[in-house]
């Protein structure tokens, strides 16, 4: 079974997670900053990814990987809260 979400007008499958943040990020921002801010967040996802399937992964790493998926959820949150 195949579950999309869907943003805007695009639907992303569930299990694509960098697609989903991507186009989440790209929708609530516009047209200012969009395509930096959608490459912070495709990065931060694949930081993500690469520490949590890295068999040798540190605390460290962890850690930093946790930062910035913290950092990346306070970015949609202020996104999706509009403009002041």
């Amino acid at each position: 079974m195949v579950i999309l979400f869907v943003v805007g007008a695009l639907a992303t499958v569930v299990s694509q997670t960098k697609n989903r943040v991507a186009r989440i990020v790209e929708v609530d921002c516009g047209d200012a900053g969009s395509e930096e801010l959608t490459r912070l967040a495709r990065a931060t996802v694949d930081l993500a990814q690469a520490v949590k399937h890295n068999p040798a992964g540190t605390r460290a790493r962890a850690a930093i990987a946790a930062d910035a998926a913290i950092h990346l959820a306070d970015l949609v949150r202020r996104l999706q809260d509009g403009p002041d």
